[in-house]
Protein backbone atom coordinates (compact mmCIF):
# COMPACT_ATOMS: atom_id res chain seq x y z
CA UNK A 1 0.00 0.00 0.00
CA UNK A 2 1.20 3.24 -1.12
CA UNK A 3 0.46 5.75 2.12
CA UNK A 4 2.66 7.28 4.59
CA UNK A 5 1.67 5.41 7.62
CA UNK A 6 2.17 2.17 5.70
CA UNK A 7 5.90 3.09 4.60
CA UNK A 8 6.56 4.21 8.01
CA UNK A 9 5.83 0.84 9.98
CA UNK A 10 7.50 -0.82 7.13
CA UNK A 11 10.53 1.53 7.77
CA UNK A 12 9.99 0.76 11.50
CA UNK A 13 9.94 -2.56 11.11
CA UNK A 14 13.33 -2.80 8.71
CA UNK A 15 15.61 -0.32 11.18
CA UNK A 16 14.58 -3.29 14.14
CA UNK A 17 16.41 -5.21 11.86
CA UNK A 18 14.58 -8.59 12.81
CA UNK A 19 11.61 -10.62 11.04
CA UNK A 20 8.57 -10.98 13.41
CA UNK A 21 7.19 -15.00 12.98
CA UNK A 22 4.47 -16.11 14.81
CA UNK A 23 4.68 -17.18 18.47
CA UNK A 24 2.08 -20.61 17.88
CA UNK A 25 4.66 -22.78 16.31
CA UNK A 26 3.11 -24.29 13.76
CA UNK A 27 3.43 -28.30 15.28
CA UNK A 28 1.62 -27.54 18.32
CA UNK A 29 -1.84 -26.12 16.49
CA UNK A 30 -3.78 -28.93 14.85
CA UNK A 31 -5.56 -28.25 10.91
CA UNK A 32 -9.12 -27.26 11.13
CA UNK A 33 -11.29 -30.42 10.73
CA UNK A 34 -14.24 -30.47 7.76
CA UNK A 35 -16.25 -29.52 10.61
CA UNK A 36 -15.21 -26.91 12.47
CA UNK A 37 -15.58 -26.75 16.40
CA UNK A 38 -18.58 -25.11 17.43
CA UNK A 39 -16.42 -23.06 19.57
CA UNK A 40 -14.42 -21.05 16.86
CA UNK A 41 -15.17 -17.53 16.04
CA UNK A 42 -14.64 -16.90 12.33
CA UNK A 43 -13.68 -13.75 10.33
CA UNK A 44 -16.23 -12.19 8.05
CA UNK A 45 -14.58 -10.09 4.98
CA UNK A 46 -16.50 -7.61 3.31
CA UNK A 47 -15.49 -4.91 0.94
CA UNK A 48 -15.69 -1.31 0.45
CA UNK A 49 -17.54 -0.15 -2.16
CA UNK A 50 -14.48 1.13 -4.94
CA UNK A 51 -14.14 4.52 -5.11
CA UNK A 52 -11.99 7.10 -6.95
CA UNK A 53 -12.81 5.52 -10.09
CA UNK A 54 -10.58 6.70 -13.47
CA UNK A 55 -8.83 5.38 -16.67
CA UNK A 56 -5.14 6.28 -16.81
CA UNK A 57 -3.36 6.16 -20.56
CA UNK A 58 0.00 4.31 -19.93
CA UNK A 59 2.32 2.44 -21.71
CA UNK A 60 -0.67 2.26 -24.79
CA UNK A 61 -3.49 0.74 -21.89
CA UNK A 62 -6.63 2.11 -20.23
CA UNK A 63 -6.15 1.36 -16.94
CA UNK A 64 -8.98 1.46 -14.87
CA UNK A 65 -7.86 2.54 -11.29
CA UNK A 66 -9.71 2.43 -8.27
CA UNK A 67 -9.48 2.53 -4.55
CA UNK A 68 -10.74 -0.61 -2.68
CA UNK A 69 -10.96 -1.61 0.86
CA UNK A 70 -11.57 -4.83 3.29
CA UNK A 71 -13.63 -4.82 6.36
CA UNK A 72 -13.80 -7.80 9.00
CA UNK A 73 -17.67 -7.98 10.38
CA UNK A 74 -17.17 -11.44 11.69
CA UNK A 75 -16.62 -12.68 15.27
CA UNK A 76 -13.21 -13.37 15.13
CA UNK A 77 -10.03 -11.85 13.57
CA UNK A 78 -8.44 -12.07 10.32
CA UNK A 79 -4.90 -13.77 10.89
CA UNK A 80 -2.50 -15.47 8.64
CA UNK A 81 0.65 -16.38 10.24
CA UNK A 82 3.74 -17.79 7.97
CA UNK A 83 4.85 -21.19 9.19
CA UNK A 84 8.76 -20.04 8.56
CA UNK A 85 10.97 -17.16 8.29
CA UNK A 86 10.01 -14.22 5.98
CA UNK A 87 13.38 -13.85 5.50
CA UNK A 88 14.39 -14.88 1.55
CA UNK A 89 12.09 -13.05 -1.26
CA UNK A 90 12.56 -15.65 -3.62
CA UNK A 91 10.81 -18.42 -1.17
CA UNK A 92 6.97 -18.93 -1.24
CA UNK A 93 6.26 -19.66 2.25
CA UNK A 94 2.72 -21.30 3.55
CA UNK A 95 0.95 -19.34 5.55
CA UNK A 96 -1.64 -20.81 8.47
CA UNK A 97 -4.64 -18.89 8.99
CA UNK A 98 -5.31 -18.97 12.52
CA UNK A 99 -8.80 -19.48 14.07
CA UNK A 100 -9.65 -18.87 17.62
CA UNK A 101 -12.25 -19.23 20.29
CA UNK A 102 -12.71 -15.51 21.06
CA UNK A 103 -13.16 -12.25 19.56
CA UNK A 104 -9.16 -11.29 19.18
CA UNK A 105 -5.54 -13.14 19.38
CA UNK A 106 -5.40 -12.08 22.92
CA UNK A 107 -8.37 -14.73 23.57
CA UNK A 108 -5.85 -17.58 23.49
CA UNK A 109 -3.72 -20.15 21.56
CA UNK A 110 -5.86 -20.67 18.07
CA UNK A 111 -8.26 -23.36 18.23
CA UNK A 112 -7.04 -24.75 14.90
CA UNK A 113 -5.67 -23.67 11.76
CA UNK A 114 -5.61 -23.92 8.02
CA UNK A 115 -2.44 -24.47 5.98
CA UNK A 116 -2.22 -22.39 2.66
CA UNK A 117 0.79 -23.75 0.72
CA UNK A 118 2.73 -21.04 -0.92
CA UNK A 119 0.63 -18.07 0.02
CA UNK A 120 3.11 -15.40 0.91
CA UNK A 121 5.18 -14.25 -1.60
CA UNK A 122 7.47 -11.29 -1.62
CA UNK A 123 6.18 -7.87 -3.62
CA UNK A 124 9.33 -6.34 -5.16
CA UNK A 125 7.42 -3.42 -5.85
CA UNK A 126 5.60 -2.70 -2.39
CA UNK A 127 9.07 -4.04 -0.94
CA UNK A 128 6.87 -6.09 1.46
CA UNK A 129 5.00 -9.62 1.74
CA UNK A 130 1.88 -10.31 0.14
CA UNK A 131 -0.76 -12.76 0.74
CA UNK A 132 -2.59 -14.14 -2.85
CA UNK A 133 -6.23 -14.74 -3.39
CA UNK A 134 -7.01 -11.93 -1.25
CA UNK A 135 -9.12 -9.59 -3.73
CA UNK A 136 -10.69 -10.51 -7.12
CA UNK A 137 -11.60 -7.72 -9.24
CA UNK A 138 -13.69 -7.79 -13.10
CA UNK A 139 -15.17 -5.53 -15.28
CA UNK A 140 -18.28 -7.32 -16.95
CA UNK A 141 -20.35 -5.46 -19.81
CA UNK A 142 -23.72 -4.64 -18.10
CA UNK A 143 -27.06 -5.73 -19.41
CA UNK A 144 -29.05 -3.49 -17.28
CA UNK A 145 -28.84 0.34 -17.12
CA UNK A 146 -26.45 -0.04 -14.32
CA UNK A 147 -28.68 -0.37 -11.24
CA UNK A 148 -29.76 -3.88 -10.52
CA UNK A 149 -26.38 -5.47 -10.43
CA UNK A 150 -27.52 -7.58 -14.10
CA UNK A 151 -24.04 -8.11 -16.41
CA UNK A 152 -22.62 -10.28 -18.50
CA UNK A 153 -21.70 -13.44 -16.40
CA UNK A 154 -20.03 -15.41 -19.12
CA UNK A 155 -16.97 -12.68 -20.57
CA UNK A 156 -14.91 -10.11 -18.85
CA UNK A 157 -13.48 -7.60 -20.52
CA UNK A 158 -10.24 -7.47 -17.74
CA UNK A 159 -10.14 -9.16 -14.84
CA UNK A 160 -7.09 -9.53 -11.56
CA UNK A 161 -6.55 -11.56 -8.68
CA UNK A 162 -4.57 -9.48 -6.82
CA UNK A 163 -2.17 -10.22 -3.42
CA UNK A 164 -2.02 -7.55 -0.80
CA UNK A 165 -0.63 -7.14 3.00
CA UNK A 166 -2.87 -7.39 5.46
CA UNK A 167 -3.10 -4.42 8.56
CA UNK A 168 -5.68 -2.94 10.49
CA UNK A 169 -5.74 0.63 8.67
CA UNK A 170 -8.35 2.42 10.07
CA UNK A 171 -11.77 1.77 11.96
CA UNK A 172 -15.01 1.17 10.69
CA UNK A 173 -17.15 4.56 11.37
CA UNK A 174 -18.92 4.12 15.10
CA UNK A 175 -22.97 3.39 13.02
CA UNK A 176 -20.75 0.88 11.19
CA UNK A 177 -19.43 -1.12 14.25
CA UNK A 178 -23.01 -0.53 15.70
CA UNK A 179 -24.81 -1.99 12.65
CA UNK A 180 -22.07 -5.03 12.85
CA UNK A 181 -22.77 -5.24 17.02
CA UNK A 182 -18.60 -4.62 16.60
CA UNK A 183 -17.32 -3.52 20.16
CA UNK A 184 -13.87 -2.12 18.17
CA UNK A 185 -10.97 -4.52 19.77
CA UNK A 186 -7.58 -2.87 19.91
CA UNK A 187 -5.13 -2.77 16.54
CA UNK A 188 -3.74 -6.21 16.26
CA UNK A 189 -1.78 -5.90 13.03
CA UNK A 190 0.66 -3.49 12.03
CA UNK A 191 3.35 -4.36 8.97
CA UNK A 192 3.69 -6.52 6.13
CA UNK A 193 6.45 -7.81 8.09
CA UNK A 194 5.17 -11.18 9.89
CA UNK A 195 1.76 -11.87 11.04
CA UNK A 196 -0.63 -10.44 8.53
CA UNK A 197 -4.34 -9.88 9.37
CA UNK A 198 -7.29 -7.53 9.92
CA UNK A 199 -9.30 -7.51 13.56
CA UNK A 200 -13.01 -7.40 13.01
CA UNK A 201 -14.52 -3.42 12.84
CA UNK A 202 -11.18 -2.94 10.85
CA UNK A 203 -10.86 -1.95 7.20
CA UNK A 204 -7.73 -2.39 5.16
CA UNK A 205 -7.49 0.05 2.57
CA UNK A 206 -5.53 0.28 -0.61
CA UNK A 207 -5.47 3.63 -2.85
CA UNK A 208 -6.06 3.69 -6.54
CA UNK A 209 -2.40 4.59 -7.00
CA UNK A 210 -1.09 1.13 -5.69
CA UNK A 211 1.14 -0.20 -7.92
CA UNK A 212 -0.29 -2.72 -10.15
CA UNK A 213 -3.83 -2.35 -8.89
CA UNK A 214 -5.82 -1.82 -12.21
CA UNK A 215 -7.77 -3.93 -14.73
CA UNK A 216 -7.22 -3.40 -18.49
CA UNK A 217 -9.30 -2.29 -20.19
CA UNK A 218 -7.82 -1.18 -23.49
CA UNK A 219 -10.29 -1.33 -26.77
CA UNK A 220 -13.16 -1.95 -24.72
CA UNK A 221 -15.92 0.01 -26.69
CA UNK A 222 -18.54 2.79 -25.63
CA UNK A 223 -21.21 1.92 -23.39
CA UNK A 224 -22.06 0.80 -19.79
CA UNK A 225 -19.84 -1.78 -17.16
CA UNK A 226 -19.49 -2.95 -14.27
CA UNK A 227 -16.63 -3.10 -12.05
CA UNK A 228 -17.39 -6.24 -9.61
CA UNK A 229 -15.02 -6.85 -6.70
CA UNK A 230 -14.92 -9.67 -4.67
CA UNK A 231 -13.00 -10.76 -1.43
CA UNK A 232 -11.64 -13.88 -0.59
CA UNK A 233 -12.22 -14.97 -4.66
CA UNK A 234 -11.00 -18.34 -4.00
CA UNK A 235 -12.09 -19.12 -0.73
CA UNK A 236 -8.88 -19.82 0.35
CA UNK A 237 -9.80 -18.05 3.75
CA UNK A 238 -11.68 -19.39 6.47
CA UNK A 239 -15.13 -17.10 7.09
CA UNK A 240 -18.14 -17.36 8.32
CA UNK A 241 -20.46 -16.01 5.11
CA UNK A 242 -19.12 -16.24 1.86
CA UNK A 243 -22.30 -14.93 0.37
CA UNK A 244 -21.34 -11.21 1.53
CA UNK A 245 -18.10 -10.62 -0.16
CA UNK A 246 -18.78 -8.82 -3.80
CA UNK A 247 -19.50 -5.22 -4.49
CA UNK A 248 -20.39 -3.58 -7.20
CA UNK A 249 -19.87 -0.16 -8.95
CA UNK A 250 -21.32 0.62 -12.72
CA UNK A 251 -20.22 2.97 -14.70
CA UNK A 252 -20.44 4.78 -18.26
CA UNK A 253 -17.26 4.23 -20.47
CA UNK A 254 -16.77 7.21 -23.40
CA UNK A 255 -13.74 8.41 -25.98
CA UNK A 256 -12.74 12.01 -25.75
CA UNK A 257 -11.91 13.31 -29.33
CA UNK A 258 -8.18 12.14 -28.79
CA UNK A 259 -9.43 8.26 -28.19
CA UNK A 260 -9.04 8.50 -24.13
CA UNK A 261 -11.40 6.87 -22.20
CA UNK A 262 -13.44 8.15 -19.53
CA UNK A 263 -15.23 7.16 -17.07
CA UNK A 264 -18.61 8.47 -15.06
CA UNK A 265 -19.96 6.58 -12.19
CA UNK A 266 -23.87 6.10 -12.55
CA UNK A 267 -24.60 3.04 -9.42
CA UNK A 268 -23.43 1.14 -6.66
CA UNK A 269 -23.66 -1.84 -4.29
CA UNK A 270 -24.46 -0.48 -1.31
CA UNK A 271 -26.74 2.66 -2.38
CA UNK A 272 -29.14 0.08 -4.15
CA UNK A 273 -29.06 -3.57 -2.49
CA UNK A 274 -26.80 -2.80 0.60
CA UNK A 275 -24.22 -5.01 -0.41
CA UNK A 276 -20.81 -3.95 1.04
CA UNK A 277 -19.58 -0.79 3.42
CA UNK A 278 -19.23 2.15 2.58
CA UNK A 279 -15.77 3.91 2.92
CA UNK A 280 -14.87 4.56 6.40
CA UNK A 281 -13.66 8.52 7.64
CA UNK A 282 -10.13 8.34 6.88
CA UNK A 283 -9.62 6.33 3.30
CA UNK A 284 -10.69 9.34 1.44
CA UNK A 285 -6.65 9.60 0.34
Amino acid sequence: MITSLRSHLIALAAISGSVYVTPVLAQTVPECPGQLPSSVRLPDLVNMVPHHIHVQEQQKQSRLMFTVGIANVGQGPTELAPAASLSDPNVLVTANQNVYAGPTNQSGPPVCKRSLADAFLFHPEHNHWHLIGVNGFEVRRALDDGSRGNWDKKNAIGSLKESFCLIDFVKMNDDQLSIFGITLPPREYFDCQGVHGISRGWVDTYHHATHGQFVDITGAPAGLYYLVVTANPLKLFLESNYENNRVWVSFRLEYNNTNNAIVTVLFNSFDQVREGIQAPSGTNR
